[in-house]
């Protein structure tokens, strides 16, 4: 499991650094920090849900991020 969200991780590390570097996030976006947020966030509702949150608060919870979602 911990060699999976390792892995994971990178990809996405990877995948923000290069929309970075073609334009697709603002200059001032840290790849590193947005893959520890995206990780973060994906842990943080995989908790939730296994506490017993519904359906609708986890999408709140992805309508919020996505909120947060870095734009051109």
């Amino acid at each position: 499991m911990v060699a999976r969200s390792a892995a994971a991780k990178q990809a996405m590390l990877e995948r923000f650094t290069r929309a970075k570097d073609e334009g697709d996030f603002p200059e001032d976006v840290d790849p590193a920090g947005l893959a520890a947020f995206l990780t973060a966030m994906n842990q943080g509702m995989a908790v939730q849900a296994g506490a017993g949150a519904t359906r609708a608060e986890l999408e709140q919870l992805v309508e919020t991020g996505l909120k947060l979602w870095p734009g051109r």
